[in-house]
């Protein structure tokens, strides 16, 4: 018998579940102290990346990946779920150079008992650009740690744009098909594009309620605007972001499980790495 309430029963599973990743994360990046100086140079990138994981298991953070072809609108949308210029928008496709992390503020959520939980949103390098085999492979490297998959497009999907979603979905983390855009579109057209995301082509690939529609960046729109005396003007205003039915749909995803994301995500990664670590070491003697 126990005395502790549902909620402290769920911080203990949580504080278990995140210790044990972490704790294979730490086995993992303790197979580098047999390794050779050379074998150690090799494999520098692994080790980052599991100090790097390391330090995100510790704190409970939460990482969500922006992810999808050049111009989709990836980092508008990042600043329509922040309410703030956070990332970088350009007029001209292919300009995210680099990954860049994003604290989500005011999210609302944070994983139970870890008291430096964070959400962050990371923004990635566009597929199919210039120079973009590099960029493409960052974007993927970011994907893999992250804990839920935002795959942004603002069309139906092309056989790039599919073949990326596909591997992105052979992952275990959860993938969220986002449709941007979505004031270009009339009720009809956003209609068929959302049959066609939640019908056979993507069946296995995204659950239909995983499909959000969003406007992250809408278009000017003309008003009237009619005088006292009975005079009209137009005027062109910018409507406000349209993003929050995926700032709903995030949250139920990280409230019906988000502890277990992390650290499943965590085991997974660090599994990778110590397969990784143990083939370069054997090819290498």
């Amino acid at each position: 018998m126990t005395d502790e309430s549902p909620n402290q029963e769920q911080e203990r599973a949580t504080e278990t579940s995140c210790a044990a990743a972490l704790a294979s994360v730490r086995h993992a990046i303790a197979q580098f102290e047999g390794c050779s100086q050379r074998e150690r140079e090799t494999l520098r990138e692994s080790l980052d990346q599991l100090d790097a994981m390391a330090k995100k298991l510790a704190s409970g953070r939460v990482e969500v990946v922006v992810f999808g072809e050049i111009s989709t609108g990836k980092s508008a949308l990042i600043n329509a779920l922040t309410g703030r210029e956070m990332a970088n928008v350009s007029v001209r496709g292919g300009w995210t150079r680099e990954v860049w992390h994003v604290n989500w503020d005011g999210c609302g959520y944070c994983v139970p008992s870890l008291a430096e939980s964070q959400v962050v949103l990371v923004d990635t390098p566009g597929l199919n650009e210039v120079d973009g085999q590099s960029r493409a492979r960052m974007a993927h490297d970011a994907a893999e740690r992250a804990d839920i998959v935002l795959f942004v497009t603002d069309s139906d999907l092309n056989d790039a744009e599919y073949s990326a979603l596909s591997t992105l979905a052979m992952g275990h983390q959860p993938v969220v098909l986002v449709l941007n855009k979505a004031d270009l579109y009339s009720e009809d057209q956003l209609g068929q594009l959302i049959e066609t995301f939640t019908g056979p082509r993507l069946a296995g690939l995204v659950e239909p309620e995983n499909v959000v529609v969003v406007a992250a960046d809408p278009k000017e729109v003309e008003y009237i605007i009619e005088a006292a005396d009975g005079q009209s003007h137009s005027q062109w205003r910018k409507p406000p972001p349209d993003v929050d039915r995926l700032r709903l749909r995030l949250l139920e995803v990280l409230h019906d499980g988000g502890e277990a994301l992390i650290a499943l995500n965590g085991a997974m990664f660090a599994a990778d790495r110590s397969d990784r670590i143990a083939a370069v070491r054997v090819r290498m003697r």
